[in-house]
């Protein structure tokens, strides 16, 4: 199960606006100094279209201005 959004964290008197969904880990390649552990192996599913659109709605209520997807 992926982790809940919640707000953006930044440093005192910033603001993120940005958010990066990675939406599987399964990947074509095998990189050894992959920080996610992704490859070809990794057979879990990503979340679902319904969880990737509520977690929209929360990163917008958040203040989040810009999205990233990745996976």
């Amino acid at each position: 199960m992926m982790a809940e959004v919640q707000a953006p964290v930044a440093l005192p008197g910033h603001r993120a606006d940005t958010l990066s969904i990675m939406v599987t880990r399964r990947c074509t390649m095998t990189c050894g100094h992959c920080s996610v552990e992704s490859s070809p192996r990794v057979a879990e599913l990503g979340p679902g279209e319904d969880e990737l659109r509520r977690w929209l709605h929360e990163a917008a209520a958040a203040g989040v201005r810009a999205v990233n997807f990745t996976g």
